[in-house]
This record gives structure tokens, C-alpha cells and sequence, in this order.
């Protein structure tokens, strides 16, 4: 089972929100660690302010040695309706002399410092203290003043939810906006996939147009492309299928004939010359068949199926060339083979090499006359040659292009052939990177059809 295509949709929403996402959280931590940041330093100026206000009205009596607070410095420490203050005044040794006797402890690093903020608890509360070192009378004392932290929570969260709420709304309105601009960004691929669905089969037709997104034009384009090499493919088809019912028709009347009046006729000696028609008839149409099907098989169209391979050109011909021995001979035919000592390499698949030359000594013992010569030759001039040349009828110049087209014959020859063999040589010859041509024979008489590989 094929496994299950991920949304384009989805997928781009999952490469936006993530870093949004991440982003978010990020900015959440920070907002958190910057909020309490702002929110301590705006009220850690506030109890820089209460104590310095306090330790201008603390007074010291030499008659008694104490510290004085007069009734004004109450009104400094007074709590409001969120926060509690405390104070306390201690010694250097760290001994209260006036104030909360659960005041926290100097902090240890104190030392040499004139102030410093800690953090502590009173009555099961956290507080802010300040602590501030204050000459007097020659003597240092430290101020400290303690504050709960309701109002500094207050303005954290308050800070913290004025911009976390705006940044989750704009990551779902960006998720929303992405989502249909995506959807809407799709509709002309869903049109198209509508009039690819609604198309006939055989509409081959260029799909898309200018409203299909640039991104996806190269993919268009392929496709378009595809469909141009399908409906060539289409194409020959058809016109090899036209072109076969064409030339098999007439055999087949002819054989349908033979028949009949082999059937009709009571004289055994046209009977028996019905029969041998017949049997003419049917070779000739075995021929035709054959090279058909060797024409369907080396179409461009069936490159699927070619294997190449290192071959030794001149034992390849040379196999070849004896198979063809005794058909020579039937007409009396000196068939002969010429090729050097040294091996001729090609890349190539070794059966459609053998269609293209069985095609090449067919038609030459085909069209030679009795008592004649074929020559079938390999060399190398630069690149491999294939040659079979032979001392016909020859082909006119003007022809030698033709009769590569399909079902092409030289008129005049007496010769009965299909037309195919020299189109299935320049398709094999093609197939293989090279060229199939026609020249003269030796002297100016014949024919030689040269492969250059």
C-alpha cells in the first residue's frame, strides 16, 4: 500500500508555525525574566527612596546612646493596600537596633558595599530588602526596609500579558491568513486537476496556463513535455498500425484467393499451381510480418528494451554472413565477407545488430540477379564501418534518400519486396548513435548501403 501523501497545505503550515512556535516560547521567558527585571527595578527605586527618606530622619542621642526615630518617619514606612513594609536599623555586627526583629540577616556579601537588594521572608512571605550602610555619629549603621512583592508581581504579569496575548493573536491570525491564502493559492492547481479528470484519454493537449503559480510551471512544463513525447509515441502507432493493415490486406486477399481456387478447381495441375501460390503467398507474408515486428521493436519508441554491450563487429558479420550462405546460393550468388585480423569493437545489443544486417544481405540478395556478388564488409576509418555492397541494379540518387522511408520500393526491379528493410537499418543504425547511408558500388555499379557506427 502505497503510504499516505503529507498536505502541501499542512506542510507549509508546519515550517511557519514551528519557528513561530519556538519563537514564542523564547519571547515567553524572556518577557517573564524582563518583566521581573523592570518591575523589581521601578520598585527597588521606590525603597532606595524610602531609605534614604529614613535615614534622614533617624537621629542619635549621645546622652543615651540610642537612635531616634521621630513620628514622622512612620508616615514613610506606612504599608498600602497591596504590599506590607518593614524596617529595622542594625548594627555592623548585625544586632536590630530598632525595627522588625524577623528582619532578615545583613547578606553575607554586604562587606564594603554602601547598598545592596536580597531577597527574604517575613511572616511566611517573600520580600525585596534593601540594604543601605548609614554613617552616624562617627558609626556606621545598616537600614534595612523590606517590602512584599504583590504590586512587583502585578506589574510583571501585567507587562508579561500585554505582550504574550497580542503575539498568540498574531500567530493565529498568521496561521489563519497562511491557511487560506494557501487554499486560495491551490485553486488553480484543483481547476486543473478538474479539466485533467474530465479529459479523454486521447487529449494530449498542453495542460495549464498562465494563472498556474511559477513554482509550479517547471512541473508543467514536464508534464507538457511528457504528453508531447506520448502523443508522438501516439502517432506512430497509429501510422504504423494503418501503414501494417495497408500492406497486409493485399496479402491477404491474394491468399484468400489462392485458396479459392484451389478449392474450386477439379484439374490437379492447377490445383497443385494454386497450391504452390499459395504457398509463395503465405513466405511472402511471413516476410512482412517479420519485419513488422522488427520495425515495431527498434522504433525509437522501444528504447526500454536496448541493452548495450562491448562486440566484436567483425565476428558478429561474419556469424551473420554464413547464415545467408545457402539463400545465396539457391540463386547462385558468390556471397562474400571481408573484415581485418583485428577485432572492431562497438557498443551495441547484439539482436538488433543481426536485424539490421539481415536486413542489409536480404535486400541485396533480394534485388541482385543470379550469378551476382555481395560483399559484406567491417573496417575501421576513424569509427567502425558496416558496408554490404553488391553489383545490382543499383538505386538512382535521387531515390536514396526515399527508400529509407517506410514501404518505399524502387520501382523496376522485379524484385518483390515490403519497403521496411532499409527503414528498420536507419532506425537500428540511429539507436545506436550512428548513420545509415547509400552510395554507389565499386565502378559506379550496384549498390553499397554503409552503417558508420
Amino acid at each position: 500500500m502505497p503510504a499516505k501523501s503529507q498536505s502541501l497545505r499542512r506542510k507549509l503550515l508546519s515550517w511557519l508555525l514551528l519557528p513561530l512556535l519556538i519563537l514564542f516560547f523564547f519571547r515567553v521567558g524572556y518577557n517573564y525574566y524582563y518583566g521581573n527585571a523592570l518591575s523589581n527595578r521601578v520598585y527597588d527605586r521606590m525603597l532606595v527612596t524610602l531609605a534614604d527618606s529614613l535615614s534622614q530622619q533617624i537621629a542619635y542621642t549621645p546622652a543615651s546612646h540610642e537612635l531616634v526615630l521621630p513620628p514622622a518617619a512612620s508616615q514613610i514606612l506606612m504599608s498600602d493596600e497591596y504590599d506590607d513594609i518593614y524596617f529595622a536599623i542594625r548594627d555592623m555586627q548585625g544586632h536590630i537596633l530598632e525595627g522588625e526583629q524577623r528582619m532578615p540577616p545583613i547578606p553575607a556579601d554586604f562587606a564594603g558595599q554602601q547598598r545592596s537588594f536580597s531577597m527574604g521572608r517575613i511572616y511566611d512571605r517573600d520580600v525585596r530588602i534593601i540594604n543601605l550602610r548609614h554613617p552616624l555619629d562617627n558609626k556606621s549603621y545598616v537600614i534595612q526596609i523590606a517590602e512584599t512583592l504583590t504590586k512587583r508581581s502585578m506589574l510583571s504579569q501585567e507587562f508579561q500579558s500585554g505582550v504574550i496575548l497580542p503575539q498568540m493573536l498574531i500567530i493565529i491570525l498568521a496561521t489563519l491568513i497562511v491557511w487560506f491564502g494557501i487554499g486560495k493559492s491551490l485553486v488553480p492547481l484543483k481547476r486543473l486537476q478538474k479539466a485533467v479528470s474530465e479529459r479523454s484519454h486521447l487529449d494530449l493537449s498542453p495542460v495549464g496556463g498562465e494563472e498556474i503559480p511559477a513554482e509550479v510551471q517547471p512541473l508543467i512544463r514536464a508534464i507538457n513535455d511528457l504528453m508531447a513525447r506520448l502523443s508522438k509515441v501516439l502517432d506512430i502507432q497509429n501510422r504504423f498500425i494503418a501503414d501494417a493493415a495497408h500492406q497486409l490486406r493485399t496479402p491477404l486477399a491474394g491468399l484468400k484467393a489462392q485458396i479459392e481456387l484451389a478449392l474450386r478447381e477439379n484439374d490437379p495441375a492447377i490445383t497443385l499451381q494454386a497450391i504452390q501460390n499459395l504457398r509463395a503467398s503465405t513466405d511472402r507474408m511471413t516476410r512482412l510480418v517479420n519485419q513488422l515486428l522488427a520495425l515495431a521493436r527498434n522504433e525509437p519508441t522501444a528504447d526500454r528494451a536496448f541493452r548495450k554491450t562491448p562486440l566484436d563487429l567483425g565476428l558478429l558479420a561474419s556469424q551473420i554472413a554464413t547464415e545467408w550462405v545457402p539463400r545465396a546460393l539457391e540463386k547462385h550468388i558468390d556471397l562474400g565477407f571481408e573484415a581485418p585480423a583485428a577485432a572492431i569493437t562497438v557498443h551495441g545489443d547484439a539482436a538488433r545488430l543481426k536485424d539490421l544486417l539481415d536486413n542489409l544481405i536480404d535486400n541485396a540478395v533480394r534485388y541482385t540477379p543470379p550469378h551476382g556478388q555481395v560483399t559484406v564488409g567491417v573496417f575501421n576509418n576513424g569509427r567502425p564501418h558496416l558496408t554490404v555492397t553488391d553489383n545490382g541494379p543499383g538505386i538512382p540518387s535521387e531515390q536514396r534518400e526515399r527508400v529509407f522511408e517506410r514501404f518505399y520500393s524502387v520501382l523496376g526491379h522485379g524484385a518483390d519486396g515490403s519497403g521496411l528493410g532499409l527503414a528498420i537499418v536507419r532506425e537500428i543504425a540511429r539507436m545506436h548513435g550512428g548513420e545509415a547511408k547509400i552510395d554507389s558500388g565499386p565502378a559506379g555499379i550496384g549498390t553499397r548501403v554503409s552503417v558508420v557506427f
